[in-house]
């Protein structure tokens, strides 16, 4: 009895380590600054009050909020600005360094978008 509990034990522990690990923690530090899409040509900058803002070559764009919890990252648009985007965007993080970035948006999980700090 004593081994089949041992074993309980360790099976609930590895499949709460593996539940653990689905979701990695991002270094909010590396976000910081301003990012160009290599997908739509997009900049996003992402200062560190937790505003920022995305605009195109010409600088016509929208401002907006944005929270990172582990590796998702919700963008709140505001209302006023040049280009129409969606009220909120949530996004899903796979890497991020200080340079590089590559993220899906959630529900398009089949397209990486590929960002490269300015």
């Amino acid at each position: 009895m004593n081994k089949s509990l041992i074993r309980l034990i360790f099976a609930f522990s590895a499949v709460a380590l593996l539940f653990a690990g689905c979701k990695k923690d991002v270094d909010e530090d590396n976000l910081i600054g301003r990012w160009r899409c290599e997908n739509d040509g997009y900049y996003y900058t992402f200062l560190d009050d937790g505003s920022g803002r995305c605009a195109d070559s010409r600088d016509r764009g929208l401002n907006f909020s944005w929270d990172l919890d582990r590796d998702n990252l919700t963008i709140n648009y505001s209302s006023n600005g040049d280009i129409p985007k969606p009220g909120r965007e949530e996004w899903i993080i796979k890497k991020l360094t200080s340079t590089y970035m590559e993220a899906y948006e959630v529900g398009l999980a089949d397209i990486t978008y590929k960002f490269e700090k300015q």
